[in-house]
């Protein structure tokens, strides 16, 4: 039946005419064609056929020993091999009718002028690929399986120089290189597992193409050998060389080219968006790249007679970073981006012409920097990030800046008084490590002792970031003889550390990409700054340069910025405290860190690990997946450290009855996926927990080496232990606060054991145990709250049936002002935390998640019959 044709409508109020809406789907069948297959030319098929089929069994042999190299452990995805094939010189490869077990790729042209493409077969591929042979030789009938094969010249075994695309020669055996792995998009996530467990670092630098995931690995060739035995992802291999050098230097007079091409594949968040506020020098929000993210009425100034534009360009390259990350790599991407995140600006530091800001006015100045852009948008959540510090001045101690901060990320404003609550919203506070001078000789910058974090990145509350480098290529032909001086997934010889405080917080928490220093050909000099080992970014004069370089740990906290917003649009309900908490839970030390510190044992060598690195390199991926609950379980709770025991007064009313003592606790009952953990027997299992809150500081006298006197309150955690009953491991909880109290007081420090054969001795607020628990990363010890500040991270790892055992984990107070300052009055507060638990399988690829599922729905279910 003949269908009725729908009119088109004509609306002459637009200026364009659009039909699209008044189309009509309907179904489609194209016509049979007959495919023609002309018989080749020149080409005795039954001895080509015999020929191929030879070199085709060859190849498999090779292929079968290569397998070897294949560990069924850490590999991912289907077995395969690499076959070579040419064609001949006056003819091309097949590029279609390849099956998802035989495809071509790496295809290039040999000095004979032949086309060599390299072939992907897993091992259904190999029948395949023996049949169509086999066909080809006996079957007189022309199709187009016969017609591709008629084009093959030669088969041979392949390897990692089949794959090798790059005009420059392979490397050396032992010269390890960044190779751009090339990957189909749909198996690149298969090249991650092996390459963890191979330790070989991984970028998450990658490029986005329509067919293909560009994935960054720094190896040798012999590394690259076992990794392609042990995924199906790669397709290619390349040198990988974007650098910042390409655009500021080989692409400089394009540079307006570019700029169009980003803005145009560039789409800015929502006008509800998360922001990243930049307290810096002001930016030119003006640049093509800012202006959609960056409203004029959400730049703003300290002093107005400063003005909002960035007098230094400092501002404008920090705020490119925190709002597109590195933009060496968006640069050479060819994808669309949807930001998720925008901008706020506040100018932080007068311009020329004005006196400079007064050390002893930086925390009032801060917090009055903070306060800006929360009057003119107070619901809208932010992320701060400061890449200013007190240059020289180490930050072991607490300071009036670095406690002004601390009081800002609790939510106290400039005229709350200490012994009244917060008055506004928590506030996540991003501050730069500091970074290393320039004229720094190499044993110094290489000294992690030499030049500690610079006040005011001590505060407890904020998250401190570090620099890491991956950039070690050096293009630029001036400085072709110096060499980078930081190894790949090293600290930036940029960053600063807190290796040799004591009584301070673990600082760096986490470390993000700084760049790298050049090292002159006699080892005597370092040069800050260079182009190609250095981030892409945006310029404040974006009219005759809109890129340019920046590097050190501006750049670093940025990224961690951009990170946090990025968390904040993906889990609009979490807390500050959570966002800090995700991210540092997502941190890993790299392979190179890991190496630093091979010949140190056990805890020791976490915290010298913590103390130069923090808790590593953080990943977006890593704490989105977290954060949507199907790898971790989260808790944002409010807990009553203490309270003041009250009695009835003459008239009844209630009184005091002192002294303050410690009131809650709160116990976490894991629904743990009981019977998968004991079947995994001694199978390895970790579990990672991250506890993060805020705590209100009180700077004084006694402050920097008693840090109870410094903290609000503190929290811990501590985890069952496989002989406790949960009766018991509640009591030895309880004794925490005992043993917290005598140390206070000035009595003989408790010793417990955190190793069977070496006792160690615990600072305040540390607490005995009856059974030492030497499973877990840091241990008690380096947990406690004198070196962890107000944020604690710490991984168990044990086999699976002792974890199964030990279901009941604890949070619970210890000691701090609120307690022992009645004056005060504050006894009585609340605090937030937020807790975060990750369990994964070490020894055997299981899903321990689906059952986590069931007993939660579980558990729920019960409540509400209940």
């Amino acid at each position: 039946m003949a269908r009725k044709p729908v009119p088109i409508k004509h609306n002459y109020a637009f200026s364009h005419l659009r039909i699209d809406r008044f189309s009509e789907a309907l179904d489609y069948k194209p016509p049979k064609q007959r495919r023609l297959f002309p018989e080749p030319e020149g080409r005795e098929r039954f001895s080509h056929g015999r020929k191929l089929a030879g070199e085709l069994a060859q190849a498999i042999a090779a292929a079968r020993a290569q397998r070897q190299l294949r560990d069924p452990a850490i590999a991912v995805g289907k077995p395969n091999a690499y076959f070579e094939v040419s064609s001949n010189v006056d003819d091309a490869l097949p590029e279609k009718g390849w099956r998802n077990d035989v495809r071509i790729g790496a295809v290039r042209r040999d000095e004979t002028g032949a086309q060599v493409g390299t072939l992907f077969v897993t091992e259904k591929g190999e029948i395949i690929l023996g049949n169509e042979i086999g066909k080809y030789s006996d079957d007189p009938a022309v199709s187009a399986s016969t017609q591709r094969i008629d084009k093959i010249e030669r088969i041979a075994p392949g390897g990692v120089s089949s794959l090798w695309m790059d005009l420059r020669p392979l490397p050396q055996d032992e010269q390890r290189i960044w190779w751009e792995c090339w990957c189909w998009r749909e198996v690149a996530s298969n090249i991650l597992a092996p390459a963890k467990h191979l330790k070989l670092r991984v970028s998450d630098q990658r490029l986005f193409f329509p067919d293909f995931e560009v994935v960054p690995v720094y190896a040798t060739i012999t590394d690259m050998e076992r990794l392609i035995a042990n995924t199906d992802a790669i397709e290619e291999l390349r040198h990988a060389s974007d650098s910042p050098h390409v655009f500021t230097h080989d692409l400089s007079e394009y540079q307006a080219d570019i700029l169009d091409d980003l803005v145009s594949r560039v789409s800015p968040g929502g006008s509800k968006a998360p922001v990243a506020c930049i307290l810096d020098t002001g930016v030119a929000n003006a640049h093509p790249l800012l202006a959609p993210s960056l409203a004029p009425d959400d730049c703003h100034a300290v002093d107005d007679e400063w003005q909002t534009d960035d007098h230094h360009g400092h501002g404008t390259e920090t705020a490119g970073t925190a709002l597109l990350g590195d933009l060496t790599y968006l640069a050479a991407d060819h994808r669309n981006v949807q930001l998720t995140h925008r901008l706020e600006s506040v100018k932080l530091l007068p311009p020329m012409g004005f006196p400079p800001n007064e050390p002893s006015n930086l925390g009032f100045i801060t917090q009055s920097a903070i306060s800006l852009p929360e009057i003119k948008a107070p619901k809208r959540p932010r992320v701060f990030c400061m890449a200013v510090t007190n240059e020289g001045l180490s930050g072991e101690l607490p300071t009036s800046w670095s406690a002004a901060i601390d009081r800002a990320a609790v939510g106290l404003t400039l005229g709350d008084d200490a012994s009244a609550p917060p008055s506004a919203p928590a506030r996540l506070i991003e501050i730069s490590a500091g970074n290393i001078p320039d004229g720094a000789k190499p044993p110094e910058a290489g000294d992690p002792a030499k030049f500690p974090i610079e006040d005011p990145a001590q505060s407890w509350n904020a998250l401190t970031i570090g620099g890491v480098t991956d950039k070690v290529d050096i293009a630029d032909a001036y400085w072709a003889n110096w060499t980078a001086f930081g190894e790949v997934g090293d600290r930036s010889p940029y960053s600063r550390t807190s290796v040799g405080w004591e009584d301070a917080p673990i600082k760096p928490e986490l470390v993000f990409e700084a760049g790298n220093r050049a090292l002159s050909p006699m080892g005597t000099e370092l040069l800050a700054g260079i182009d190609s080992l250095s981030l892409l970014t945006t310029n404040r004069d974006f009219i005759r340069q809109p890129l340019t370089t920046t590097w050190a740990t501006s750049p670093a906290t940025a990224q961690g910025a951009r990170m946090a917003a990025m968390l904040m649009a993906a889990n609009p309900d979490h807390w500050p405290e959570t966002i800090r908490g995700l991210m540092v839970h997502s941190a890993e030390w790299t392979p190179r860190m890991q190496e630093r510190f091979r010949k140190e044992k056990g805890k020791t060598r976490a915290l010298l690990l913590a103390r130069e690195f923090g808790y590593g390199v953080p990943s977006i991926e890593r704490a989105l997946n977290s954060a949507r609950g199907d790898l971790a379980l989260i808790s944002q709770a409010t807990i009553q450290p203490f309270i003041m025991p009250t009695k009835a007064g003459k008239k009844g009313t209630p009184i005091n009855d002192g002294p303050a003592r410690f009131h809650q606790l709160h116990v976490y009952r894991l629904p743990w996926p009981v019977k998968s953990l004991e079947a995994l027997g001694e199978k390895r299992v970790a579990l990672k927990v991250t506890l993060s809150y805020f705590i209100e500081p009180s700077p004084g006298q006694f402050a920097p080496k008693t840090p109870a006197r410094y903290r609000s309150h503190g929290l811990r955690f501590d985890l069952q232990h496989p002989l406790d009953s949960e009766e018991e491991f509640l009591a030895r909880i309880n004794s925490f606060a005992e043993a917290q109290e005598a140390a206070e007081a000035g009595e003989a420090p408790i010793v417990i054991e955190e190793t069977s054969d070496q006792p160690e001795e615990v600072d305040e607020g540390s607490a005995p145990s009856k059974a030492s628990d030497p499973r877990w990363l840091f241990g008690i010890n380096s947990r406690s709250p004198n070196t962890a500040g107000s944020l604690h991270c710490d991984v168990w790892t044990g086999p699976g049936a002792e974890l199964a055992a030990r279901k009941t984990l604890a949070v619970f107070p210890v000691a701090g002002w609120w307690k022992t300052r009645t004056p005060k009055k504050r006894y009585n507060s609340k605090a937030r935390y937020s807790l975060i638990m990750t369990l994964k399988s070490l020894d055997e690829d299981i899903d321990l998640h689906t059952e986590i599922d069931a007993e939660i729905a579980l558990r729920l279910a019960r409540s509400i019959d209940a």
